[in-house]
C-alpha cells in the first residue's frame, strides 16, 4: 500500500515504529487520535490493510524518511511504485490530485496574494479540518457556526462563562504586507463567511494554500466592521500613508498590502455567542496565552509594517506582546475604536462629532499626528 503527492511525486508508505509494527487510528476518537499513544497496533502489512478497509486513517511515511503522518485518503491497495507513480495509475493519481485535502506543502502562490503558513500549526492540523469543512453540507455549516462541536478546539469555563475556540480558516500569512490589522477575534458571520468561501476554493481543487488565502481576505472584518474600519482608517490619513485613494481597496486590488488578523486568530464564543469585551482577554489565562502566542508569531513576520489594533483590550494585548518582542511604539496606532457597528458612537465622535476636548477626540489628533510623523 501506498500514497503518491502528484504535485511532489513523493511516495508515501506504512510508517514501521521502532518495535516494527504498524499503526492506525481510531476515527472515534476525534482530534486525538492524533497522538501516537493512542495509535491502533498493526502487526503487519495484511492487518494494516483491514483497518484501511474499515475507512481507518493510517501512519505513513516519505519513502526514506521518518516523516511520519496520519493519512486517511488516496491510498492505494498495492505494492508501492519503485520509481515515479506505479504504471496504469495515472488516472488514479489524477483523481487524488483533484481532491484538494493533500498535506499542505511549499508551492508557488496565486498571483493576487503571497503565501505563508503559520509557523506553528493548531492542533489536530490545517489539513484535518479543511477536510471536515469540505466534507459539510450548506446545513451543516450553518449548524456548526451556531453550535460548533467538530471545529471545536477548546473549552474552558472561566467564572461562570463558557469560552469556546473554533477553528476556521484564519492561517494565512500575508508576509509582504505594510499594515497588520488587528481585531478581538473572528465572528459568528466571519467564520460562516470563511468557511463558505474555503469550500468554494476546495471545489475548484486549489491548494490548501490558496484556500486559505482566498477565505482570509474574503472573510476578514466582513459586513458593517469592514465599512467602518475603512472609515477610520482613512481618516487618520492611512490611506495617504499607503499611497492609495482609500483603504477599502485592502479588501480588493491592494489586498496584497494587508494582513488581516485577530488578537484571538480563531472565532471565540462566549456562552455560545460572539465575544466582544467580556471577559477581558488580558486577565484570562487561556485567552492572554493563545494570543501571546499566536499573534507574537505573526507580529515576527512584520518587522516594517504599522499595525492598527481595533479597540482598547486589543491595543492593551498588543502593546503587552510588542514590548516583549521589541517593537517601536511609533508603528502600533493603539487607541482607535472598535470598528463593530455597535460602536456606532465613540466611532461618530473618534471622527469627529464631538468636542475638541473629548477624549475620542483627543485619540484621534495623536493617531493622526503619528501617521503623519510616519508619512515623513
Amino acid at each position: 500500500m501506498y500514497r503518491i503527492n502528484t504535485e511532489t511525486g513523493e511516495v508515501l508508505v506504512p510508517h514501521v515504529f521502532e518495535d516494527g509494527t504498524y499503526g492506525a487510528a481510531d476515527p472515534d476518537l476525534g482530534k486525538q487520535r492524533h497522538h501516537i499513544a493512542n495509535r491502533v497496533i498493526a502487526a503487519s502489512i495484511e492487518e494494516l490493510k483491514e483497518y484501511l478497509r474499515r475507512g481507518w486513517p493510517v501512519w505513513m511515511s516519505i519513502r526514506g524518511t521518518r516523516d511520519r503522518r496520519l493519512i486517511s485518503k488516496g491510498i492505494v491497495d498495492s505494492d508501492p511504485p519503485q520509481d515515479g507513480p506505479a504504471p496504469g495509475d495515472d488516472q488514479q493519481a489524477k483523481g487524488f490530485a483533484a481532491q484538494p485535502l493533500a498535506q499542505m506543502i511549499e508551492r508557488k502562490p496565486v498571483e493576487f496574494v503571497p503565501i505563508a503558513p503559520a509557523t506553528k500549526p493548531v492542533a489536530g492540523g490545517v489539513t484535518e479540518y479543511l477536510q471536515i469543512i469540505s466534507a459539510m453540507s450548506e446545513a451543516e455549516v450553518v449548524a456548526e457556526t451556531d453550535n460548533p462541536r467538530r471545529l471545536l478546539m477548546g473549552t474552558h469555563v472561566y467564572k461562570t462563562k463558557r469560552l469556546d475556540i473554533v477553528y476556521a480558516p484564519f492561517d494565512h500569512m500575508n508576509t509582504r504586507a505594510d499594515i497588520v490589522i488587528v481585531g478581538i477575534t473572528p465572528g459568528k458571520q466571519q467564520m460562516r463567511e470563511a468557511i463558505e468561501e474555503a469550500r468554494r476554493a476546495m471545489m475548484l481543487g486549489l491548494s490548501d494554500a490558496e484556500v486559505l488565502a482566498r477565505a482570509k481576505v474574503h472573510a476578514s472584518f466582513a459586513g458593517t466592521m469592514r465599512t467602518n474600519l475603512v472609515k477610520l482608517m482613512d481618516g487618520v490619513g492611512l490611506n495617504v500613508l499607503l499611497g492609495i485613494a482609500s483603504t477599502a481597496s485592502l479588501w480588493g486590488g491592494d489586498n496584497h498590502r494587508a494582513h488581516f488578523t485577530s488578537a484571538l486568530r480563531y472565532p471565540t464564543f462566549v456562552n455560545g455567542e460572539n465575544y466582544s469585551r467580556s471577559p477581558d482577554m488580558n486577565g484570562v489565562p487561556f485567552l492572554f496565552d493563545r494570543s501571546k502566542n499566536w499573534l507574537g508569531e505573526e507580529l515576527l513576520l512584520f518587522p516594517d509594517a504599522v499595525i492598527v489594533p481595533m479597540g482598547d483590550m486589543v491595543s492593551e494585548a498588543l502593546t503587552r506582546i510588542g514590548r516583549k518582542m521589541d517593537i517601536a511604539n511609533d508603528r502600533i496606532l493603539a487607541g482607535m475604536p472598535h470598528a463593530s457597528g455597535a460602536n456606532n458612537g465613540p466611532i461618530a465622535k473618534f471622527l469627529g462629532d464631538a468636542e475638541a476636548e473629548d477624549e475620542w477626540r483627543l485619540r484621534f489628533v495623536g493617531i493622526t499626528a503619528k501617521v503623519r510623523s510616519l508619512c515623513g
